[in-house]
């Protein structure tokens, strides 16, 4: 892989959550310490806005799944760039039924996590 782009982001993570899937018996499974438990998730949607890149050289997108228990998700995965192409390094629930858990800020081109910040 030479270069990074939305496209091929999301296709490693679409692929990556569908091969984690079919190994583990049709869902992607997510341990969420927050429910002390471990979600069974389909994937909807790989969010392709933009190209988000962390300050460590890893990128993430955000990614939308409707969980066995009833509630939607939106994750992010992050990845990082080796010789085989895009690796997954981290899964986390972003948010919810659309209430986040961290929000995301850019500085100097580059993203961090920061606590939520009261609308």
């Amino acid at each position: 892989m030479t270069q990074v782009t939305t496209d091929s982001l999301a296709q490693s993570i679409t692929d990556y959550v569908q091969a984690e899937s079919t190994r583990r018996g049709g869902e992607f499974p997510l341990n969420d310490p927050e429910q002390q438990a471990t979600l069974g998730l389909t994937l909807t949607t790989v969010h392709r806005e933009r190209l988000s890149q962390l300050a460590d050289g890893r990128y993430f997108a955000c990614a939308d799944f409707k969980g066995r228990d009833g509630h939607t998700y939106d994750v992010d995965l992050f990845m990082r760039r080796d010789s085989t192409g895009l690796t997954p390094t981290e899964v986390i629930v972003h948010k919810q039924d659309g209430k986040p858990r961290f929000d995301w800020v850019e500085r100097n081109g580059k993203w961090a996590q920061a606590p939520v910040t009261p609308r």
